[in-house]
């Protein structure tokens, strides 16, 4: 477990420090009371079952002293506070110990109490997990004391919490505990069988969470042991580097002894080579002792002498046979007697002592006959495990079965229902696409009405631009008209007068006479000059000639003479020619906008600026005038400002007035239709 954050590690690493001293210096009864001294302060902290779990689980692999105090002070605590919490915390954690160093007779009793105290823990996922970490430990002293079916039982029920709960790594140690209890009735099949199925589980965690090497080492003894049984060689042998490359990183003992063995097995199995065989078997005896484990170092040793005994190395035989004898009575493994006396037997034999070969046999078959009744009634137990495990599996297949006849009839019922409410769906939806197509119709009843709207106000906009055309071109015609008739009829006759005043002016005249008719004169010229710029106002030649910049030009060249008058004008992109109604609409709203500038705004500064962008042609009409409120003009009541707006409309075109006391500006966007040109 995790601590949580930096002040709770430190309050961890300080007690654990406290105890381990105090737990050198002296023996557990007056070690107690000092714990309990030390650490009453930390009395309110250490009620936290997470606190105090942390500790455990830090401490683990302490001695046995060490972790009986820590065991102890949190019992004084459980029993201060009455706390059903603390108390399945302490069984818990004092039966995985009791195991751990093999006092398995106080085990079942701190069970009992165990399962006594943790029911009543409010925590539910603690309960869980607890539950699960006991019962682990029970399977394994179920299995070992040889109470198979018992180990089993506890296993299944087990694996069901772990999966009702979600623990994967529970899983993975149940499937490890249920793989073991098959090894020990020879069922390496189903033994295989759980161990695939721990490793597949085992191999997700660790690609999720990271790896733990020590996990990851265990699981995989259990499944090389498995697969050397089944005779699964090859697979034996693309696991073992990797088995190895892990045991040297955590330099763990047991893993490096275990790996030699398995080494040493498949030497021997598989390729017969017995020197390979016998230099990995003392490699696993060399770490066996390191580790003082003695299951591993007898286990090992008589593995060397079945090597010895294939290599017909007789003397290494009886010396390596001896000194198995001296372990086997040291660590009482009574099953390995009778083949102690075998080898010697053999051994000595073969080497010419054939008196104490005989003393050896002798002694090999007395204790051969006592091994022999004990491997009959663990062959009889082991049956009767297999015989009860059948028939629990027989009983199982029935209730699956009679579990599928339900699921039968639940999935009929099911498929009845979902039958049904298919069928309701099925109305539905018909009922939806009803409405749906109704309120579809009545939408496009409303669209049509909305079109047939749209086309009478089209219309109306046509018969709109029909009149403003036909005004337009009225205006126009009147204007060519009249300007036709001032300038050859008019103009004509102001021509005939000044003749006619020349061929007076030849006359003697007094000095006051002649003033006046020089002044006559004069009026005479700008009389006919300005009817010359009315009637080409009227009817512009040199727009139809040249186009709408020159004769925009020209116009406004018109008031160069004009005191306290400038107009600037500025022409962008009109390099070709566009549709000449257009020009000319154009060149009449320019006019307009100018004189209005002129008569009504008092303007000194005109701009006039006329831009071609691809399809769109912008005016911009801008003079320094005194302005008017937009907002405040009737536009029907303004003749110019109506004629201006009628243009633009005509063209399809877009205005924009901005007027205030600095001046006024009129915007606007002309769309052209493509092709002009």
């Amino acid at each position: 477990m995790k601590i949580q954050n930096n002040w709770f590690y430190k309050w961890t690493l300080v007690f654990c420090f406290a105890v381990y001293s105090i737990a050198v210096l002296a023996q557990n009864n007056c070690l107690n009371e000092k714990i309990n001294c030390e650490l009453q302060e930390l009395h309110q902290m250490m009620l936290e079952v997470l606190f105090l779990e942390s500790i455990l689980i830090q401490n683990s692999y302490q001695d046995s002293t060490y972790q009986r105090c820590i065991l102890s002070v949190l019992l004084d605590f459980a029993k201060k506070d009455n706390s059903n919490k603390l108390y399945a915390l302490y069984y818990n954690f004092l039966i995985q110990l009791l195991n751990q160093y093999g006092e398995q007779n106080e085990v079942e009793a701190s069970y009992t109490l165990f399962k006594f105290y943790n029911p009543k823990n409010s925590n539910t996922k603690k309960k869980n997990i607890w539950n699960c970490e006991v019962q682990l430990q029970m399977i394994h002293l179920y299995n070992f004391s040889g109470r198979q079916i018992q180990a089993i039982g506890l296993a299944d029920s087990t694996l069901e919490l772990a999966k009702m709960n979600q623990d994967t790594s529970s899983m993975i140690h149940v499937l490890r505990r249920l793989c073991q209890i098959n090894q020990s009735l020879d069922n390496w099949k189903e033994a295989e069988n759980y161990i695939d199925r721990g490793k597949i589980l085992a191999e997700k965690i660790i690609n999720k969470n990271g790896e733990d090497l020590i996990f990851w080492l265990d699981l995989h003894s259990d499944w090389l042991w498995t697969k050397l049984n089944n005779e699964k060689f090859d697979e034996c042998e693309k696991i073992l580097p990797i088995y190895y490359s892990k045991a040297t990183q955590v330099k763990d003992p047991t893993t490096l002894s275990d790996y030699f063995n398995f080494s040493a097995a498949l030497q021997k199995i598989k390729y017969k080579n017995y020197k390979n065989a016998l230099f990995e078997i003392d490699s696993s005896i060399y770490y066996a002792n390191i580790l003082d484990a003695p299951n591993m170092i007898v286990e090992s040793n008589f593995e060397k002498c079945e090597i010895l005994k294939e290599l017909k190395m007789w003397k290494e035989l009886l010396i390596a046979s001896n000194s198995l004898q001296r372990d086997v009575e040291k660590y009482n493994s009574k099953e390995f007697v009778s083949s102690i006396y075998y080898l010697n037997s053999l051994a000595l034999f073969n080497l010419g002592n054939y008196k104490k070969a005989y003393e050896q046999m002798q002694l090999y078959k007395i204790a051969n006959d006592s091994f022999i009744i004990h491997t009959k009634e663990d062959l009889l137990q082991k049956y009767n495990v297999k015989f009860e495990t059948k028939e629990k599996e027989a009983k199982i297949d029935v209730l699956q079965q009679q579990q599928k006849a339900q699921q039968a009839i639940a999935q009929k019922r099911l498929w009845l229902i979902l039958a049904l409410l298919l069928f309701l769906a099925l109305i539905s939806l018909a009922t939806f696409f009803y409405y749906k197509n109704s309120e579809k119709e009545k939408q496009l009843a409303n669209q049509e009405k909305a079109l047939q709207l749209e086309k009478i106000i089209l219309l109306e906009k046509e018969k709109q631009l029909i009149a403003a055309n036909s005004i337009i071109q009225g205006q126009e015609e009147e204007r060519t008209r009249l300007g036709r008739d001032l300038h050859d009829g008019l103009g004509g006759l102001l021509s005939g007068v000044k003749l006619n005043l020349g061929a007076v002016g030849n006359q003697t005249l007094n000095e006051t006479g002649y003033k006046m008719f020089q002044y006559a004169i004069e009026k005479l010229d700008e009389s006919i000059l300005e009817l010359r710029r009315v009637s080409h106002n009227m009817i512009p030649e040199s727009l139809h000639k040249f186009g709408l910049q020159i004769a925009t030009e020209n116009f406004c060249n018109g008031f160069l003479n004009s005191d306290n008058l400038t107009i600037i004008h500025q022409f962008y992109g009109l390099e070709s020619r566009i549709d000449s109604t257009t020009e000319l609409i154009c060149y009449r709203i320019i006019q307009e906008l100018i004189n209005n500038a002129i008569k009504h705004a008092d303007a000194t500064q005109i701009l006039v600026q006329v831009t071609r962008q691809n399809e769109l042609l912008q005016i911009t009409i801008e003079d320094n005038g005194k302005g008017f409120e937009y907002s405040k003009i009737n536009i029907k009541e303004s003749s110019g400002l109506q004629n201006i707006e009628s243009r633009v409309n005509y063209l399809n075109g877009k205005m924009d007035i901005n007027s205030n006391s600095n001046g006024t500006s009129f915007l606007i966007e002309i769309p052209l239709t493509l092709g002009e040109s």
